[in-house]
């Protein structure tokens, strides 16, 4: 059986070692990206069971990445709706979003080591 894996999308390095961090510590293979480009670039070359993104990327709307993941092979991901948004912004319509196929959306500020436990339940459902 394959190791599960995670694309960590965010602008906020610190965040993003954060969650690499906790998702080391429960043995989930990670990866990040710290820009909308560098997530495009990891979508193409690789597949991954969930996929973390904060809603907005300095380059790009995080949820511009739905969009992309319909496009290539990623039909498991999205049916399985492993994508997880994270935002920091009162301002979105949350209902709105969840109906693009997203399985959750995290308010920021949170704390990586409890969020990540919670998290791990979507990559365990793929068992």
């Amino acid at each position: 059986m394959k190791e599960p894996k995670v694309l960590i999308v965010d602008d906020e390095n610190l965040l993003l070692e954060l969650l690499t961090e906790s998702f080391t510590k429960h043995e989930i293979q990670n990866e990040k990206a710290n820009c909308f480009s560098v997530a495009l670039e990891k979508l193409r070359e690789s597949s991954y069971d969930l996929v973390l993104s904060d809603i907005r990327i300095k380059d790009k709307a995080g949820i511009d990445i739905l969009g992309f993941l319909e496009k290539i092979e990623t039909e498991s991901l999205m049916a399985s709706k492993n994508i997880v948004l994270m935002s920091g912004y009162s301002d979105l319509d949350f209902q709105e979003v969840e109906k693009m196929g997203v399985a959750e959306i995290i308010a920021k500020p949170f704390m990586p080591r409890k969020i990540v436990p919670k998290l791990i339940k979507y990559l365990r459902h793929n068992d």
